[in-house]
């Protein structure tokens, strides 16, 4: 009988082991899930804001190069 529940203790605490890794490899993948998601969301944000600079600066452009020819056609 002592053995029997020596036996089962150790079992307990196998199984409280096994039940610790699995949670302690569940948070491992979330944070890893976390991580590539807040990659992924940064990279996005730098393209649409690289994306709208270039919108900027090209208007700016067009700005520019018709204020040039407006002054040439007016001063001329």
């Amino acid at each position: 009988m002592l053995g029997e529940g020596r036996r089962r203790g150790r079992e307990t605490e196998e199984e409280e082991e096994e039940e610790e890794e699995k949670k302690g490899r569940k948070e491992e993948e979330e944070g890893r899930k976390k991580e590539e998601e807040g990659r992924r969301w940064h990279s996005e944000t730098f393209v649409q804001s690289s994306y709208r600079c270039g919108w900027v600066v090209w208007a700016w452009g067009a700005v520019g190069v018709a204020w040039v020819l407006w002054d040439e056609a007016v001063v001329g």
